[in-house]
Order: C-alpha cells, then structure tokens, then sequence
C-alpha cells in the first residue's frame, strides 16, 4: 500500500509531530511505501492566484510548485492527514492545499457543456 502522509503543523515538537512520528513508523513497520508531505517544512504556498482562480473550472493549474504536489496524489492509494483542529476546523495552510491542489484534471474531472457547476 502507499500512503500519503499529510502533516500540517507549524510548530516543530508539537503533539501532532509525534502523532506523524508514530503513524509513519508503524506504516512502515508494515511493509507500506510511505511518503511525507509537510506543508510548513516545505513552505507549501497556499494562496490561489488570480488567474489560478480564474481558470479553475477549466484546467489544472499551471504553477510548476504544483505539480509535485500533483505526483504524491496519483502516486497515493492511500491519504492520512495529521493536523490540529483550530476554530472548529483545519489550518488555513491545509485548506489553501486542498484548494490548489486537489483541482479539475488533477482530483477530480467536470463534465464539458451543459450540467456545469
């Protein structure tokens, strides 16, 4: 199986830095490919542009950070997402990644024509 592994958290030593820690060592402890994506390590951009916005409906977005982001989807069987709850809901950073990446052409297709959202 590979897993995904979604952490967002912007503190280093936080509890759910030993959550991922615990998760990723007993995937890997039962034989699963695992990959990390840690959106504060890596600096993730979760801020849409305007053209990126404009042309959402219509095709992948075209931003080259992406499309790494692009690979771990179709790479995946499986996701686990790791992050804390704030305001009722999740980090602003994991919301903006959800934004720009799970997009049309990469997570999901919308039909042509009529019947649009």
């Amino acid at each position: 199986m590979r897993v995904l592994v979604v952490y967002c958290h912007p503190v280093p030593e936080s509890y759910c830095a030993a959550i991922r820690d615990m998760a990723i060592e007993v995937l890997t402890r039962r034989g699963w490919d695992v990959r990390l994506l840690d959106l504060y390590a890596e600096k993730f951009n979760p801020v849409m542009s305007c053209e990126e916005r404009r042309s959402y409906n219509e095709r992948a977005p075209e931003d080259p950070e992406l499309r790494p982001h692009f690979e771990h989807l179709q790479w995946a069987e499986a996701i686990l997402f790791i992050y804390p709850t704030w305001w009722y809901g999740l980090p602003a950073m994991l919301k903006g990644w959800f934004d720009r990446v799970w997009a049309t052409d990469i997570a999901f297709k919308l039909p042509r024509g009529r019947g649009r959202i």
